[in-house]
């Protein structure tokens, strides 16, 4: 109890700083297979000294897809018309006790940003129309925690903490069909917050081995994106110097609504929605060992 207090409290510290997918609230709980061991709920149980019975090892792989991260000019407060994030990863998730787990995603980002370049920054103004900044896909990787706080029954309320990052690299500027092409590699750095309250309920379908888990949370998220006021040349018939200045987020507060598939203790399948400080859908897959 403790435990799961001390990690409660360091998530909710912690929504003053970041959105990315929440998952079902109670997802360290649905599992009940040690690394050793059959189901702890009565097939093979290995000796209670042994703590790799009260440990279970999850992979996987979830697709993340943000078509507009809601942020704003850093300096100025303009807000920036469309930022699109598509992420594919793998899962790796350590579970302890059937309550907490320990989760940690590799994979690759494409990062996609749409503006009128009057929200960016120009040392010269006379350049209007639409910005158009293509970002190459980057590795990118993140690492959390979750912990179910209460559970009755089929009824359950959990709490998760989130930090994704990427650093993409520019492939190219569009400024009003004029492309631009950077000559040397530029670099910026996304870094993402996030911390969720959900509740979920889970009840068994037609067959008792598979069970549905509807859930809905409300959701903190904090995003920044650092640039280093990159500037770049706009060669086109009114010469311009574009500044891309750093980037933050200009909703805070977001919900999610998803529903989770299992099958037995072995598979689970998500698939969730997002709003509020995003527009967002994710889909994900994992297997218990």
């Amino acid at each position: 109890m403790f435990l799961r207090l001390s990690l409660l409290f360091l998530l909710v510290s912690a929504s003053t700083l970041r959105a990315l997918p929440m998952q079902t609230p109670i997802e360290a709980s649905l599992f009940e297979r040690g690394i050793l061991g059959e189901s702890r709920a009565g097939g093979y149980r290995m000796p209670n000294s042994c703590y790799l019975n009260r440990c279970s090892f999850r992979v996987g792989f979830y697709g993340d897809y943000v078509f507009n991260h809601y942020l704003e000019n850093s300096a100025t407060n303009q807000p920036i018309e469309c930022v699109k994030t598509y992420t594919n990863s793998g899962y790796v998730a350590l579970n302890v006790f059937d309550n907490m787990d320990f989760f940690a995603t590799v994979g690759a980002t494409k990062l996609l940003i749409e503006t009128p370049s009057d929200t960016l920054g120009f040392l010269v103004l006379n350049v209007g129309g639409l910005s158009h900044f293509d970002f190459s896909s980057a590795l990118s990787w993140s690492v959390g925690a979750r912990t179910t706080v209460w559970q009755c029954g089929g009824f359950g309320v959990g709490v998760e903490g989130q930090y994704f990052q990427t650093r993409p690299t520019l492939n190219f500027l569009d400024v009003i069909a004029n492309i631009n092409y950077p000559t040397e590699d530029v670099a910026i750095l996304y870094k993402q917050w996030q911390v969720g309250l959900g509740a979920c309920y889970s009840y068994s379908l037609f067959c008792p081995s598979v069970c549905l888990t509807p859930y809905v949370g409300l959701t903190a998220n904090w995003v920044r994106i650092d640039t280093n006021d990159l500037g770049l040349p706009v060669l086109n018939s009114t010469p311009a110097f574009v500044v891309l200045e750093e980037m933050k987020s200009s909703k805070i507060w977001g919900f999610a609504f998803g529903v989770s598939c299992g099958a037995g203790e072995v598979a689970l399948i998500t698939a969730e929605g997002r709003f509020g400080n995003e527009k967002a859908f994710s889909i994900s897959g994992q297997f218990a060992f």
